[in-house]
């Protein structure tokens, strides 16, 4: 591959990070504010939060992202050899991720818990409130699949054709990162950071992100599906039902960090990168680009606003 300017190539994905952050933001409040005016049933309506967070972000925002990372040149991918992943090693991993998601779900409570201290309410949890608020169909299949299934393509595909010339510790750490951004609320940034290295270590290992895909998705369903399920099925006795699968989650989430710890402990020196096709210039350089500027600085306003600024306006 012709080398590319670093620089050149961060400010455009970085630009490229920041039009899909804000667009579906400023699209779905426009969206809220029309309907809520003119048609407010249709904004109570149990599909109208999802149709305004993903047409928006899939439909529009996406499709300008592609068009400015087109500029930047796809890499050749990890050069090293590929693996594969069998049932039971990806069975294995789900649950190591499920354990992952729930110790950095308690760190992301417990900060949470001392904002609504300090603020009098809690920060904005948007994805609890789409799931509980709307059809419960259509919560099942955005949170276990459409969303996995975009976020893979999007953080761990794209990124992967456009980040591999830098190296595999460039790819994995800012895959994460972005991933991790986009969510927007302390209630995920934590644990879906924490995620997005395992899923990019597991896609730059095997040079594909279907593993990623199959992960994401088993992942949500044990979070979000099966208390959907439960919800859906149980009738009056989901309290009951969800305080059993409580039990169960805890008991998976538990083994998954034994096993996690026991496998990074054991196998952690064959974590190797080969040299990247085009060495990096100084951090500042890149890191510090135009469009990376534009985007850290969009990401932290975001983050601060939701927050602590919407808890303040009730």
């Amino acid at each position: 591959m012709e080398e590319f300017p670093a620089k050149k190539a961060f400010s455009r994905i970085g630009f490229a990070m920041l039009i899909f952050l804000l667009v579906p933001q400023i699209l779905a409040a426009v969206l809220f504010a029309i309907f809520s005016a003119a048609a407010p049933s249709v904004v109570e309506a149990g599909w109208f939060v999802w149709v305004a967070s993903f047409v928006p972000m899939y439909l529009i925002a996406f499709p300008l992202m592609l068009l400015i990372l087109r500029g930047v040149p796809n890499g050749d991918g990890n050069p090293a050899e590929k693996t594969k992943l069998s049932v039971l090693k990806l069975f294995g991993l789900v649950v190591v991720c499920y354990g992952i998601t729930i110790l950095f779900n308690l760190f992301s409570t417990f900060l949470a818990s001392l904002v609504e201290t300090l603020m009098g309410s809690a920060p904005a949890n948007n994805l609890a409130e789409a799931v509980s608020g709307g059809s419960l169909l259509i919560s099942f299949i955005a949170v276990v699949f459409v969303a996995p299934i975009m976020e893979e393509i999007i953080f761990r595909g794209i990124l992967y054709k456009k980040l591999s010339p830098y190296g595999g510790k460039v790819y994995i750490f800012f895959s994460s990162l972005f991933f991790a951004i986009i969510h927007q609320n302390i209630y995920q940034l934590f644990y879906a950071f924490a995620l997005g290295l395992v899923f990019g270590l597991i896609t730059w290992s095997t040079g594909t992100i279907r593993y990623a895909i199959i992960l994401h998705i088993g992942l949500n369903f044990l979070g979000t599906g099966v208390p959907v399920i439960l919800q859906a099925i149980s009738g009056g006795n989901y309290e009951a039902a969800i305080g059993v699968w409580g039990l169960i989650a805890l008991t998976l989430a538990a083994a998954g960090l034994i096993l996690g710890i026991v496998w990074f402990v054991r196998r952690r020196k064959d974590i190797t990168f080969a040299p990247p096709a085009q060495a990096l210039p100084a951090k500042r350089s890149y890191v510090c680009s135009l469009g990376m500027i534009f985007y850290w600085t969009a990401a932290i306003l975001l983050l601060i606003g939701v927050t602590f600024l919407l808890p303040l306006l009730g």
